[in-house]
């Protein structure tokens, strides 16, 4: 009896942390803990409305030398559109 539990003990401790051929991540590499010096993306503001948003997403412009992010075309648009009016 003692070497029928002594069995399953390593049995289950060797099927959840030795991963599978399937592909499954072992424990300590799992997507749930991401090590903490790992920027996903940066966050910048829109230069027209104010919204923050990530960089990856933005829209990207250039202002004589200044590159700019805007958070859509349209904004970019109407950034542009309100510079020449003035």
């Amino acid at each position: 009896m003692k070497y029928i539990l002594i069995a399953l003990a390593v049995y289950f401790c060797y099927r959840f942390l030795v991963p599978r051929k399937q592909g499954r991540k072992p424990y300590k590499e799992s997507i749930f803990q991401k090590p903490a010096n790992v920027i996903d993306d940066i966050m910048v503001k829109d230069p027209y409305c104010g919204v923050h948003f990530p960089l990856n997403s933005g829209v990207k412009a250039y202002d004589g030398q200044n590159e700019l992010y805007f958070c859509s075309e349209d904004c970019k648009n109407k950034y542009f559109a309100n510079k020449t009016k003035k």
